[in-house]
């Protein structure tokens, strides 16, 4: 594993947005570059290690929302499969930044976010609802994206 590799992920893992930015915006790693053996990219790991504040850094930086893993699993399908508050903060986030719930791969067991969302639906309605409600144009994301700001400074979290 590369040295970069290794700062990218520790600075996930301690939850560390100024030195991620640093480290993205210093030019030595592509923001989409996966980092490990199975593809997975620094928005995966973000959203695997439950690091909302590092997901709404890189999604700023412009990390692609809708890239595929090794296995055919994306950002959001991550999110998804978390079945917990944050992992549902992480999807609306992702879908904020165009992240596409019917996206597929046709590489896992499922079809899409959105499928895997239903076959969890009795745990977690509702995730499946809002993906299900989805609108894709861009005044709607728009005010989308405002208020999950809003939803996250109020949490202290601010994104550097």
């Amino acid at each position: 594993m590369d040295v970069r590799h290794v700062q990218i992920l520790l600075c996930l893992y301690r939850n560390d947005s100024p030195g991620l930015h640093s480290l993205i915006h210093s030019g030595l790693l592509s923001i989409d570059e996966p980092l490990t053996r199975d593809y997975k990219t620094a928005l995966h790991w973000s959203v695997l290690l439950h690091r909302l504040e590092a997901t709404v850094a890189l999604l700023a930086l412009g990390a692609q929302s809708d890239i595929a893993d090794y296995e055919g699993f994306t950002p959001l399908m991550c999110a998804v499969a978390q079945a917990s508050e944050t992992g549902n903060i992480q999807a609306r986030l992702l879908m904020c930044y165009g992240a596409d719930p019917k996206f597929s791969t046709k590489l896992t067991g499922f079809d899409s976010a959105l499928d895997m969302a239903e076959a969890s639906f009795s745990s977690n309605p509702a995730l499946y609802i809002h993906m299900k409600e989805e609108e894709s144009t861009k005044e709607v994301w728009s005010r989308r994206r405002s208020a999950l700001y809003a939803r996250l400074s109020l949490r202290k979290l601010t994104l550097v």
